[in-house]
């Protein structure tokens, strides 16, 4: 039972990081047997009890998109934009909720840093042939796999301009490799030709994205995960910093050599890069920020629902979607929905970086992960990347960092077993 469920959950990883908004016909059948198990489980145990951080946070969430909903329904905002923040925050957290129900009591750390690895292989062996295919004007894939990924894909003096779905989980799954590939772990001392191998990769698939915020996150994600391990476990890990210092001079090395042989226009690549820090007061996402704030102050309390939009200068299909992802939830739950569900974030955040702490093994792992979440969530202050099934996994993994007790468990155990603590504290 455990080899099935962990094959699962690989398998759900790793399809939704490497192929995000694609191949729904591989994930419904895994989310089918999940849902199974979880009820084949329940009826053959009976009566069970949940870890309270896990039930708490999914309550909790639920009910105040409920809520929210409601809200909106009263506000007659748009119906069509209802139903869909309705599917993606209160039915696919639904389905997360006994979708992680069996990873409370399996080795789900390991198997998503397998995923992760395998999944950022995955990722730069399609980017380099979709960057071939644009390059060479080659027609060899097909229209259905083309359409899915988001071929988009620009070949400039310099650089290459990707606009390809998988590079969204570039921003979970790349810093996490770069911090395993630096500390001295279990995980990595058992997996260590997958970790360098995927590291390769994840580079790789970075450099080709061409996506500023993504070089700076990847860049700083070290950083982040230093802080949070003098927070969460009171130390400090010079050695760490070497290994970091050591790597990011080996990649500054190796692409110098690289560019040098390719015959890289400096000037064009250089301005792309620094780009990251320009500040256009013309762009979208600031007219967007203006737009949204005067929206705000119309309805600064409980805010102006889901589905209500202001006009930031654009004609698009969806007018309440915005980049601002962060903005836009003040504007659409006003302070009280966003600080409550700010607070919620904060709490379960808390949660799963001491929960870290307290594992038998994968401590430091662990912790990666939840940096790779946190550098998820710095990302889309600039683009709604919380608006699908695939990326909102990422976000509930949270739960279950916060309320996984053992991580070398032989066999699962029974879910009356789920509220007991092998280590004698609290839940």
């Amino acid at each position: 039972m455990k080899t099935i469920i962990e094959q699962l959950y690989f398998w759900l990883f790793t399809l939704c990081l490497s192929f995000p908004k694609m191949l729904i016909y591989l994930k419904a059948p895994i989310l089918l047997a999940f849902f199974v198990l979880s009820l084949v489980l329940f009826l053959k145990v009976g009566n069970f009890k949940l870890r309270k951080n896990y039930f708490f946070f999914f309550i909790g969430w639920i009910f105040l998109s409920l809520t929210w909903v409601a809200w909106s329904v009263l506000k007659n905002n748009e119906f069509v934009a209802i139903i869909d923040y309705f599917r993606m925050y209160v039915v696919f957290f639904i389905v997360y909720f006994f979708v992680f129900i069996l990873a409370l009591r399996v080795s789900i750390i390991g198997i998503v840093l397998r995923s992760v690895c395998w999944s950022s292989i995955i990722i730069a062996l399609t980017n380099v042939t979709l960057v071939i295919v644009a390059w060479r004007g080659l027609d060899f894939l097909p229209g259905w796999f083309l359409d899915g990924v988001n071929f988009k894909v620009g070949i400039h003096d310099g650089y290459v301009q990707m606009g390809v779905n998988n590079i969204t989980s570039l921003f979970f799954i790349a810093p996490i490799i770069l911090i395993i590939s630096c500390t001295k772990g279990q995980w990595k001392a058992n997996n260590g030709k997958l970790v360098y191998f995927s590291l390769f990769a994840a580079t790789l698939a970075v450099a080709l994205s061409s996506r500023r915020a993504l070089y700076l996150i990847f860049v700083m994600s070290p950083l982040l995960f230093f802080f949070m391990e003098v927070i969460f476990f009171k130390r400090i890990k010079f050695g760490f910093v070497n290994r970091v210092g050591a790597l990011f001079l080996s990649l500054a090395v190796f692409f110098s050599v690289a560019i040098a042989i390719g015959d890289v226009n400096y000037s064009n690549l250089f301005h792309r890069i620094s780009g990251v820090f320009d500040h256009d007061e013309d762009s979208i996402r600031i007219r967007q920020f203006n737009a949204l704030l005067t929206g705000f102050f119309e309805a600064p309390l409980m805010g102006s629902g889901l589905g209500g939009f202001v006009d930031d200068g654009r004609v698009k299909e969806k007018p309440w979607s915005y980049e601002l992802f962060y903005m836009a939830s003040l504007y659409k739950g006003g302070v009280i929905g966003f600080s409550l569900i700010f607070a919620l974030m904060f709490w379960i955040f808390i949660k799963a970086g001491f929960n870290c702490k307290s594992l038998l093994r994968y401590r430091s792992e662990g912790l990666a992960i939840l940096t790779g979440i946190s550098t998820f969530c710095l990302a889309s202050f600039t683009n709604p990347y919380f608006s699908g099934f695939d990326a909102l996994l990422i976000l509930a993994l949270l739960p279950v960092l916060a309320s996984i007790r053992v991580e070398n468990t032989d066999d699962l155990v029974k879910y009356s077993d789920f509220s007991e603590n092998p280590s004698g504290r609290a839940a």
